[in-house]
C-alpha cells in the first residue's frame, strides 16, 4: 500500500464534498458538517461575476473556472448556485439529508436532468433525491444541465 499525502491507495477521495470534522456532544463523538461553506459565501464584483457566467455558458467546467479565475471551486459554484437557480438563503444542512457525500447513480443523474427539463425548482429536486440543494445544484453545474437564463444575460450584459 503506498500512501499518498493523507491517502492510501485503496482509499477514495471524495469529490465536491467538504471534510468532516468530530465533534463531541453531551459525551458522544459524533461527525458534523462545519459551517465550511459561509466561509465561500463573498462579494463579487461585477467583472468577476460577468466572467464566471460567461465562461460557465461557454461549457468550461468548474474546475478550469477555479484555475482561470483564481477563485476557490466552492466559491464559484456557490456563485452560479446563486445567480442561476435563484437559492437565496441556506444552502442546506448535509447533516439532514440522506445522500449526502455518496456518488450520483446515472438514475439520479437522469432526474435531476429531466426535472430541471420540466420546470422543477433546485430545492425540489434536492429534496427528491436526499441531496442539499448546494450538493444537487453543484452536480448540475458539473453536467452543465442549466443554462445561464436570458435575464441573467440582459442584467450582466453578456454577449
Amino acid at each position: 500500500m503506498t500512501e499518498i499525502g493523507a491517502w492510501t491507495e485503496e482509499t477514495e477521495i471524495p469529490v465536491c464534498v467538504p471534510p468532516r470534522r468530530p465533534r463531541k456532544s453531551q459525551d458522544v463523538v459524533v461527525t458534523v458538517w462545519p459551517t465550511y461553506l459561509d466561509s465561500f459565501e463573498r462579494d463579487w464584483t461585477h467583472a468577476e461575476t460577468v466572467q464566471v457566467l460567461e465562461l460557465y455558458d461557454q461549457g468550461v467546467d468548474l474546475y478550469s473556472l477555479e484555475e482561470i479565475c483564481g477563485l476557490e471551486v466552492e466559491q464559484i459554484v456557490t456563485r452560479l448556485i446563486r445567480l442561476i437557480f435563484g437559492i437565496q438563503g441556506s444552502l442546506g444542512d448535509e447533516n439532514a439529508v440522506a445522500n449526502s457525500g455518496k456518488p450520483y447513480s446515472p438514475q439520479g443523474q437522469e432526474m435531476l436532468r429531466t426535472g430541471w427539463r420540466n420546470g422543477e425548482s433546485l430545492d425540489v429536486l434536492a429534496a427528491r433525491l436526499g441531496r442539499t440543494p448546494l450538493g444537487a445544484g453543484w452536480k448540475m453545474l458539473a453536467l452543465g444541465i442549466p443554462a445561464v437564463s436570458a435575464e441573467l444575460r440582459s442584467e450582466y450584459f453578456l454577449t
